[in-house]
This record gives C-alpha cells, sequence and structure tokens, in this order.
C-alpha cells in the first residue's frame, strides 16, 4: 500500500503542494482582507480585495518556484508569467466577489473564500504548464 501512496505523491506532487501553498496564501488573503475590510482600515471590499490579493499572489510565486517547482532561473520572466496568470485569476475573483457578495447576498468573509477558491482551481494548471514549465535544452553532438 505504501508503495501506492508514493507512486500517487510522485504523479500529483506539483498538485499536492501548490494547493498546500494555496491554502497558505488563501489564509493571508483571507487574512489580509479582512484586516484591510473590516478589521482596522475599513476600506470597500473591492479595494481590499485587490491589495490582499495582491500580496497573496508574492507569497505564492515564491513558496510555488522554492518549494514546489524548485526553479531558480529566469525569476523576472516567471514572475511576470505568473503575474498574468494571476491578473486574469484576479478578474475572475473580482467577478466572483461580486456575484456572491452584493448579488448573492454572502457576508464578505464567505463571498471572498468562495470567490478565492473558485478563481484558483483554473490558475494551477495555466501555472504549471506556462510559469513553471521547465525548458531542456537539447544537447548538440557535434
Amino acid at each position: 500500500m505504501t508503495e501506492f501512496w508514493n507512486k500517487a505523491y510522485q504523479k500529483y506532487r506539483n498538485f499536492i503542494l501548490y494547493g498546500a501553498i494555496g491554502i497558505i496564501t488563501t489564509a493571508i488573503d483571507v487574512a489580509v482582507f479582512n484586516v484591510f475590510a473590516n478589521w482596522y482600515f475599513d476600506l470597500h471590499w473591492m479595494l481590499s480585495n485587490t491589495i490582499s490579493y495582491l500580496v497573496a499572489m508574492v507569497f505564492s510565486f515564491y513558496l510555488n518556484r522554492k518549494y514546489n517547482f524548485k526553479v531558480k532561473d529566469h525569476m523576472w520572466s516567471r514572475f511576470f508569467s505568473f503575474s498574468l496568470i494571476n491578473v486574469i485569476g484576479f478578474t475572475f475573483s473580482q467577478i466572483f466577489v461580486y456575484m456572491f457578495i452584493p448579488l448573492i447576498g454572502l457576508n464578505e468573509f464567505w463571498g471572498k473564500l468562495f470567490a478565492t477558491i473558485l478563481a484558483a482551481i483554473g490558475q494551477f494548471v495555466f501555472i504549471k504548464k506556462i510559469t513553471f514549465k521547465i525548458k531542456i535544452k537539447k544537447e548538440v553532438n557535434e
């Protein structure tokens, strides 16, 4: 049975770690959102969502780059790609936050949490396939 779990982990390692990192960065995102929207600054929930999303995105890039995909090359181009994918995810997050909070009537905490989960689902494939795709250089035999 241990062999089964080892093979499953190896096959889905990036997804599992992405999920674990996602839980950490979602907690950061939701905490920062609540600090800005509810607890200290009383900012509008859309502005609070923008700030919290950006903070979580930087943490996510760092953790995925260092611990999940373990790539050190081309940091700025990878960060640009990661950011672009996250801007698209952020757009969907904003749409979902708008749908859940004022339209459906969820409170800000649950609306933000559900929006974050939905937006993150689509980002994994693009981040793995584009941002952290490891390019293998073919050696030319002379």
